[in-house]
């Protein structure tokens, strides 16, 4: 069988044919399964988060918030080499940055995958993944944990396969995206206040026409985007570099200045 939203596609274009019809009555025989699979994972989640509350110290060093997520059966424990690249990462944000996680008490999760931190995930669609579930997801930010969740791999949304590993570059580049997101939680969500939506506007208005389909994510017209611009600016902030950063950085002059006043870093910040 192919991936439930191949038959949701079908059902939308075919809905009165054949073909329309008998992917709407697999739909309804999954249904059931799907459902018990969720709620089984649910209790799995249960157990997992008391897991990692127990295993996250409160301590100041932010290199000891770090919680190796226990794998599925089946799964590989986390690497040490991610772990290294993670506490090197975390020991490279510059000072002020590092007040603000710390007095936030964020902490980082290290898991396989994403479904093993949140097994549910595994029956929900996640925006931006066109389709795709928490097997896709990389990475996150959890506002409700106050937690980053870093995944080094992803899953295969057809066989659950793992996938090849994420390389640490991409890991890292995913990490301070990430720690932009809770930077942006620890200091009131400035990216959903005025100031920041005027400097945003600014700059969105003057995004040349051959740069609107590469920064397309930054560029959403909800808050998403204001959101998803405020953790990548913060990312490249704490020393984020990947395809976007210099175009997001030429392209949002006005979002970078009042951000980097907000969280009090200059370009000379050092790291520790």
């Amino acid at each position: 069988m192919g991936s439930t939203s191949t038959y949701e596609t079908i059902v939308k274009t075919y809905p009165d044919q054949k073909e329309g019809q008998e992917a709407k009555n697999y739909l309804a025989r999954l249904a059931p399964a799907r459902a018990a699979a969720a709620q089984a994972a649910v209790k799995d989640r249960a157990a997992t988060d008391a897991q990692a509350a127990a295993a996250v110290p409160k301590k100041s060093k932010l290199e000891d918030r770090i919680v190796l997520q226990r794998p599925k059966v089946g799964h590989p424990e986390v690497s040490s080499e991610v772990t290294a690249a993670v506490k090197e990462a975390i020991a490279n944000i510059p000072k002020p940055v590092r007040k603000i996680l710390t007095a936030g008490d964020i902490k980082f999760v290290l898991t396989t995958t994403m479904i093993d931190r949140y097994p549910e995930g595994a029956y929900q669609e996640v925006e931006g993944y066109e389709g795709g579930t928490s097997k896709s997801c990389p990475g996150l930010f959890d506002p409700s944990k106050d937690e980053i969740v870093l995944a080094q791999y992803t899953v295969d949304e057809a066989n659950d396969e793992l996938n090849r590993p994420i390389p640490n570059k991409r890991i890292i580049q995913t990490f301070l995206h990430e720690c932009g997101h809770a930077v942006d939680h620890c200091i009131g969500r400035i990216s959903m206040t005025d100031q920041y939506r005027h400097a945003y506007y600014l700059d969105i208005a003057r995004v040349p026409d051959d740069m609107r389909r590469k920064l397309a994510y930054y560029l959403q017209k909800s808050t998403r985007g204001q959101s998803e611009s405020c953790g990548q600016l913060l990312g490249i902030i704490m020393g984020l570099q990947d395809e976007t950063s210099e175009d997001m950085q030429a392209c949002f002059p006005n979002t970078l200045a009042f951000l980097k006043q907000k969280v009090n870093i200059t370009e000379a910040s050092p790291a520790k």
